[in-house]
């Protein structure tokens, strides 16, 4: 999947037993890998597992996990514009997102930057950025060569 203007693959809507195996992204406009779980009112997306991913320039992050259960994936992430693994929820979401529960995340981030809100939490080496009501999170990553972008103070 090559130059999109949203996320690459975007897992929602309570999607349960879900395999991807060797997914390349180039270029999305958004994040390359989305799991967004639903709102508390619906099912959960959850068993869902991503092996042999390379996620490469995406114009957000390299994988984002929002919600769901059961997850894990295995990628190789490089120069996304904001973090390369990102597990958690957004702050600005119109959606009542569920915390995501028992998540593993293997893999390599290499030229991640972190956007404003990443970098107030997290270290610029980071390349990772989970929040700390997620459930049950495990990180087995290699991190290079990853920059903080913070925005200019208004």
């Amino acid at each position: 999947c090559e130059n999109t203007l949203k996320d690459g693959i975007h897992i929602s809507r309570g999607s349960r037993f879900g395999i991807i195996q060797g997914y390349n992204a180039i270029k999305n406009g958004d994040d390359c890998l989305a799991i967004v779980g639903n709102t508390r009112t619906t099912d959960s997306v959850r068993n869902i597992t991503a092996t042999g991913c390379n996620l490469y320039n995406g114009g957000a992050r390299g994988c984002s996990v929002l919600g769901g259960e059961d997850i894990y994936i295995e990628a190789n992430i490089e120069n996304p514009s904001s973090a390369g693994f990102y597990v958690g929820k957004e702050s600005n979401s119109a959606y009542d997102l569920r915390p995501p529960r028992r998540v593993t995340i293997k893999g390599r981030v290499k030229g991640a930057g972190l956007g404003y809100r990443a970098a107030l939490a997290a270290t610029p080496k980071d390349g990772i950025f989970c929040f700390d009501y997620a459930e049950d999170v495990t990180f087995d990553v290699d991190v290079e060569d990853c920059v903080r972008r913070a925005a200019a103070k208004h």
